[in-house]
């Protein structure tokens, strides 16, 4: 036979009889087929199937050289894929041409994305009747091949894509970004896409956890066992990114000296605001604490402080909560706002009662809670958010003792602003820390104060650097805040000892009157802060009473 290359092929198939026809299609022309594109295309793919003996790869060349080709082929390869197999298929006469050999299919100019036609791992299946059927589960196989899904934390939760653009996992609450990527495979319905987006839900694999290793920056992977910066990676699950590159050389005059000014120049309380900055960064809880600024004056810098972290870690939204404790403990919702978060972030903390600090020391020591989502099953999930408070007041909880004292970490802030000649406005200093050259000195200080931490040499208890004017407000705090601190001062040991229990009880309760004490303790809690405050224990005792020795409950020395 002829062998002939793609101009005398052309020129042959415009002056047989159908030619004009077959011109018309070559030069974009569907008025025949009342303008429908993929009408067109599939009768053109019917006329090369015929002249070129059912060759897909030079009718897939001739379709793309043709007037008809457009960005729905790139877009949806399998499109054009399917309609030159259905129209090989449906071809049975074809002329005696042997066609040349022809190149293969350019990658660049389109990918067959896994259709491996007339294989069985094709995702359409053609019927008896000549129709073909979409084999739903092989199509979520192949989009799993060339797409990274997962869900996460449980089998339950929602699902998250790997999205190449930003480097990192994004959920898909919606489920339109799933959809838009199985529409990326082929032209399919509505409720085809469905069905696919069905099938991935139950095979897409469970992630447990975030990457523990990794912290995605605006450059990057930075590995925190070598602290240095690496390629993008599906294969590290991260759902977080830092919008600030990581230069380890970055340096900004301004946002040193703000730190040195708000501490007065003391060391240990500008290494401590440093790692609450590495707290931020870092995936886990690093320090089981809340971080509390702490001002007694207005104006002395801890909303800079507060506005460093918002442009280093989240200048583009969504990395930073702001749920205070009070919502916290009145609102089911509120948990959920937080999780996920680097970070939660209260400023300007009013005077108000905490009236439940339960929820909050679960999520300050990296606990696990349940979060209920509006129209969703509620879920248990595990906190890593960083806690951070501001204000001019000692923290109100309604609830006192160490226990609660232990979980915060209160960083003087005893600069005042108004009294210094350099001090600039509040947008200027805005401007300044939104610059490239501030976010990206903050962020290193927070990586050197990581790699300071997780060495562990020379750091105290919890990870933070020992800072004796926390130490001192501390104890502030919990001589504040402790309920019985009063009490105790008015009543000694021998007064104890020498009444009933009953006595004690009623002598309490008028005293919480007397002083307006709004949430006086219960009576199991008091006797156990006695017992605890002069080494006691609630026992049968003999007392004078009226002259007479009874035996009464009450305190007793151990």
């Amino acid at each position: 036979g002829n062998t002939l290359n793609d101009s005398e092929l052309l020129a042959k198939m415009f002056a047989s009889k159908n030619g004009k026809i077959i011109r018309n299609l070559w030069d974009g022309n569907i008025e025949g087929h009342n303008n429908d594109d993929s009408s067109a295309d599939m009768a053109l793919a019917n006329h090369l199937a015929y002249w070129t003996n059912g060759d897909f790869t030079r009718i897939h060349n001739l379709m793309w050289q043709s007037a008809l080709a457009r960005d729905k082929w790139t877009k949806h390869p399998t499109y054009l894929a399917m309609t030159i197999e259905k129209a090989v298929a449906s071809t049975t006469n074809t002329t005696p041409i042997v066609p040349t050999q022809t190149k293969e299919i350019q990658k660049e100019t389109v990918t067959l994305e896994h259709v491996e036609l007339g294989n069985k791992k094709s995702w359409w299946i053609e019927n008896a009747n000549g129709t073909k059927s979409l084999k739903h589960k092989i199509l979520a196989e192949e989009v799993l091949k060339d797409f990274f899904i997962v869900r996460y934390p449980t089998a339950h939760s929602d699902l998250y894509y790997y999205n190449k653009k930003k480097g990192i996992y994004e959920q898909d609450t919606s489920g339109r970004q799933i959809n838009a990527i199985i529409r990326s495979k082929d032209d399919l319905s509505r409720s085809q896409v469905k069905e696919v987006h069905e099938y991935l839900a139950d095979m897409s694999p469970v992630v447990n956890s975030i990457a523990q290793d990794y912290i995605a920056v605006e450059n990057g992977l930075l590995n925190l066992s070598t602290f240095e910066l690496e390629p993008f990676n599906p294969g590290v699950f991260l759902i977080k990114k830092i919008p600030t590159a990581y230069n380890p050389y970055a340096y900004n005059e301004f946002v040193q000296n703000t730190l040195n000014k708000v501490t007065e120049n003391h060391e240990p309380s500008i290494r401590n605001i440093e790692e609450m900055f590495a707290c931020v960064m870092y995936p886990e809880v690093l320090v089981p604490k809340m971080f509390y600024l702490y001002g007694r004056t207005a104006h002395n810098g801890k909303s800079s402080v507060l506005n460093m972290i918002h442009e280093t870690f989240d200048n583009k939204g969504g990395n930073i909560s702001a749920v205070s404790p009070q919502r916290l403990a009145t609102n089911n919702f509120a948990g959920s706002s937080m999780y996920g978060k680097l970070a939660n972030i209260v400023d300007d903390q009013p005077d108000q009662v905490i009236q439940d600090s339960g929820l909050l020391k679960t999520i300050i020591t990296g606990g696990r809670i349940e979060i209920e989502r509006k129209g969703k099953d509620s879920e248990t999930v595990k906190m890593s958010t960083v806690c951070i408070t501001a204000s001019n007041f000692y923290p109100n909880f309604r609830e006192s003792g160490n226990q609660l004292n232990r979980r915060l970490h209160i960083i003087p802030f005893e600069h005042n602003f108004s009294n210094d000649p350099d001090c600039i406005s509040d947008k200027e200093t805005m401007e300044i820390l939104k610059s490239q050259s501030a976010r990206e000195y903050v962020l290193k200080l927070a990586v050197t104060a990581l790699k300071r931490m997780l060495s562990a040499e020379n750091i105290a208890q919890d990870n933070l650097t020992k800072n004796e004017k926390s130490i001192e407000a501390a104890q502030s705090f919990a001589e504040y805040s402790d309920p019985l601190a009063d009490y105790f001062f008015e009543f000694d040991k021998d007064y104890f000892e020498n009444h009933a229990g009953s006595r004690v009880l009623q002598d309490y309760e008028n005293w919480c009157k007397d002083n307006r004490v709004a949430y006086p303790l219960g009576t199991r809690r008091f006797k156990e802060a006695v017992c605890n405050q002069y080494d006691m224990e609630w026992k049968t005792k003999k007392i004078k009473i009226n002259g007479q020795w009874k035996s009464v409950k009450g305190f007793k020395a151990k």
